[in-house]
């Protein structure tokens, strides 16, 4: 029995050292364990957003104003013309800031040169638009004139006194483009005066031409065309003095 308890001492004191060293190797474990670092931790700071700047104020460039132009005029035409054939051609003379051009509304009645030269062709109504160009000072502008073409005029060659109380009156020749030729009488120049009238087909040249009293008449002629509604007339001719016979 005591061989066996010696053994049982001697391994417990075994196990009590083993113990022991188990426990303080523990023990200076757990204290390293316990004990904090005190090493430095580098920290890196915060990246902060920048501030955000306001837009630096700027001043607007300064700007002149736009120059107001004035209305340019247009000078020297009269807004209505008469004109005859007999006259063939004549020239518009306008006046204005800016280069002037011109334009017809129908070239078969008048045509219009770049210069204003006008050639008057056939009877009728005509439209010429005058144009100013803008300038720096001038707004452009246009200017119309409307132009009456009139038959050709027309020349008496004689007035006579062909019998009592007749005459004999002379235009030479018949003119089939025209509607009809008129003829008029008067004791005076201003044919205001005991007027006489008559119309005579386009076809003749001329008339006899009774029922005036004895005495010193006055006589006129004018060629007279109707087209689209609307009569044209030539100038009344320059009248021509005769005594008819009572």
């Amino acid at each position: 029995m005591k061989k066996h308890t010696s053994r049982l001492v001697c391994f417990s004191a075994a196990a009590f050292l083993l113990l022991c060293a188990a426990f303080s190797s523990g023990a200076v474990r757990a204290s390293e364990a316990e004990t904090p670092s005190t090493e430095a931790v580098e920290t890196t700071p915060a990246e902060t957003a920048p501030a955000a700047s306001e837009p630096a104020e700027t001043t607007p460039a300064e700007t002149k104003p736009a120059a107001v132009k004035l209305d340019q005029p247009i000078t020297g035409v009269e807004s209505t013309m008469s004109r005859s054939l007999s006259v063939k051609t004549f020239t518009l003379k306008p006046s204005a800031k800016g280069k002037i051009s011109y334009k017809s509304s129908n070239p078969k009645i008048a045509a219009v040169s770049k210069k204003g030269k006008v050639t008057l062709l056939k009877v009728g109504t005509v439209t010429i638009t005058i144009s100013a160009k803008g300038t720096k000072k001038y707004k452009p502008a246009t200017f119309q004139v409307l132009l009456t073409v009139n038959p050709k005029n027309i020349s008496l060659n004689y007035v006579e006194s062909s019998g009592e109380g007749e005459m004999e009156i002379d235009w030479g020749s018949a003119d089939k483009t025209i509607t009809r030729f008129e003829v008029q009488a008067a004791k005076n120049t201003k044919f205001s005066k005991s007027l006489h009238k008559t119309t005579v087909p386009k076809q003749y040249d001329g008339l006899y031409w009774g029922g005036f009293k004895k005495g010193t008449w006055y006589v006129r002629c004018r060629r007279m065309l109707k087209k689209s509604g609307k009569s044209y007339y030539s100038d009344w001719s320059e009248p021509l003095r005769v005594n008819v016979k009572g």
